[in-house]
């Protein structure tokens, strides 16, 4: 492969990964050039799977590159292993005059043979290391700096190529410019954007238009090109796109205006109610949820004899199941509940007055109250024409009092100080499509 003005090569590959930590693995020619880019992930444990066949090192290799422009293997042990096997042009134990290589992570310069190594290594005195310790270190294969330069100039170039493939397909394809925005999270992509926002417009494709700028990592602001575009269309498709984009209650009367069938009424039903908790920052007004039953936690329990750390412990403890009876109805008096069915995301806080009393040499000392909180949830579908529904909220195998005799002579006990308190708020609500 021709690889033309290499060494002028300025991809920043790290950047516009927006990853400190690059591990690139690349398929090769039989002379170990890079010819494709196979992979490439900031998680090592990614780019080791590729190898978990020693055979794999025969037509790919590895490469780690760092946002600071440094280069090395990227596992020291199985390279070494492949150095000491002669598959990878990475890690080496010939070593040639004057050739750089690097240990530890630190560089160094031989100047003759390795088999007289112990005399002619010359090393950086402030890096404090011993001749003996680096002797020892030049037995095992060593990262060759000079071929790790070469060769992450060539990934790099590789990249590159791929890279302006991906865009030049971006350009003209949704998917592929989804693709490209998911894979170059730290691009510009406003050109990509631009080319797609257009062509679509003109196809009046309002689907690609919303499947880029759902991806596209900008502000509503810098959306506002293909929002306008959306807009611009004038159906119902378009301006309920334009909603999900902007949140915006302009784009939502203007759906409505044009709604006409069932869907298209349940989809500004639930515009609405996105529009109620925006105002309000909570979804809660649309909805009351009340409690039925009394708090239950009658069956109480009491565990003795378990394991604390590494003594045996004489360890009390009450345990008990909490449930009581809730009941969700829509607040219908707003308009917004006709059409749709929703799943309602219901949070139930448990809220229980507690008092700490420890004495403990390692812990230290503690004569405090505190309220113990324990959160459960529970999603319920609502739908017409009642929009309501009955349901328990469970918290199960809760601790109530718990006391605990250490064998160093320390005592942890915590006692209830009232009587337990629920409340119930609703956390979300989504349309069922």
């Amino acid at each position: 492969m021709p690889y033309n003005d290499i060494d002028s090569i300025s991809f920043n590959l790290n950047q516009l990964k927006g990853e400190k930590e690059l591990f690139v693995v690349f398929f090769k020619d039989n002379d170990g050039v890079p010819t494709s880019i196979k992979n490439i992930t900031p998680k090592l444990e990614k780019a080791l799977s590729y190898f978990k066949d020693d055979s794999s090192i025969n037509i790919s290799d590895c490469i780690r590159l760092t946002s600071n422009n440094q280069s090395t293997v990227c596992d020291e042990v199985k390279w070494f292993k492949y150095g000491q096997d002669n598959k990878t042009k990475l890690a080496t134990i010939k070593l040639d005059k004057s050739s750089k290589v690097v240990v530890n992570g630190v560089f160094a310069t031989a100047v003759a043979p390795l088999a007289v190594a112990s005399d002619i290594l010359n090393v950086d005195p402030t890096l404090k290391k011993t001749r003996t310790h680096l002797t020892e270190a030049f037995t095992n294969p060593v990262q060759d700096f000079a071929e790790l330069e070469k060769t992450k100039k060539q990934v790099l170039y590789v990249a590159k190529q791929q890279y302006d493939a991906d865009k030049k397909q971006a350009m003209s394809n949704a998917d592929k410019a989804v693709e490209f925005i998911t894979n170059y999270p730290k691009d510009d992509f406003y050109e990509v954007v631009e080319s797609i926002v257009n062509s679509s417009a003109q196809n009046k494709a309002t689907q690609n238009i919303y499947k880029v700028l759902s991806a596209f990592p900008a502000t509503p602001e810098q959306k506002n090109p293909g929002i306008e575009a959306l807009r611009n269309m004038k159906t119902f498709d378009a301006f309920s796109k334009a909603f999900d984009l902007s949140g915006k209650a302009v784009d939502a009367k203007n759906a409505q205006k044009l709604a006409s069938s069932q869907n298209d009424k349940r989809k500004v039903e639930y515009m609405a109610i996105k529009l109620l908790r925006a105002k309000n920052g909570t979804i809660n007004k649309a909805f009351n949820v009340s409690i039925t039953t009394n708090l239950d936690g009658a069956n109480i329990k009491t565990k003795n004899g378990s394991t604390f750390f590494t003594f045996k412990s004489n360890i009390d403890q009450a345990v008990t199941n909490f449930s009581c009876g809730v009941k969700i109805k829509a607040n219908k008096k707003l308009g917004a509940f006709q059409y749709g069915t929703y799943d309602v995301a219901i949070k139930a806080i448990l809220k229980i007055p507690k008092h700490l009393m420890r004495r403990s040499s390692w812990l230290g000392n503690s004569d405090e109250d505190y309220v113990d909180e324990i959160v459960t949830t529970k999603t319920i579908r609502l739908s017409g024409p009642a929009f309501s529904a009955d349901t328990t909220m469970l918290f199960d195998n809760v601790t109530a009092t718990y006391k605990d005799r250490g064998v160093m002579g320390g005592t942890t006990e915590v006692t209830m100080t009232g009587d337990p308190s629920i409340n119930t708020e609703v956390s979300n609500v989504t349309l069922v499509e």
